[in-house]
């Protein structure tokens, strides 16, 4: 499946989740103070370990974040955060680990050592319009 149809599916289904979440209770939750909006490519790092942390340059703020594991068979979705288009976060992210205003879906799954995995970052307005993105490669190490 291309990235960008991917991502869409990702973006679509963490959409519906938090409308769905913002239904459920009363309660507000704090959003701290916002990082600039990013605008343009990203340079992804991830520290190794089997929880990794996700950072990115420049300093900037994205909606998405989503790790996948690739195999053979195919792409699937460990883990994915994302936050609504007026919010925005900021690295480092450790995985599995989110900031509590946004979103996370499914809930980490362990990373599996040698596995081959990707982390892509976005910032999207209107759910497709990709105004900064960035991916990075990596596998688990012990």
């Amino acid at each position: 499946m291309p990235p960008a149809t991917t991502h869409r599916r990702l973006v679509t289904a963490s959409a519906v989740m938090l409308i769905l979440a913002a239904g459920c209770g009363s309660d507000s939750i704090a959003v701290p103070e916002q990082p600039a909006a990013c605008d343009g490519p990203l340079a992804v790092t991830v520290s190794g370990g089997t929880t990794p942390t996700f950072s990115w340059s420049p300093a900037c703020g994205v909606s998405d974040l989503v790790v996948v594991k690739s195999t053979a068979a195919g792409d699937s979705l460990v883990w994915g955060i994302s936050a609504p288009e007026a919010v925005r976060f900021g690295g480092p992210i450790t995985y599995g680990n989110p900031p509590s205003f946004v979103t996370q879906s499914p809930h980490a799954a362990p990373l599996v050592p040698n596995a081959s995995y990707h982390v892509d970052v976005y910032m999207t307005i209107g759910l497709d319009v990709v105004r900064g993105s960035g991916r990075k490669s990596f596998s688990p190490t012990l």
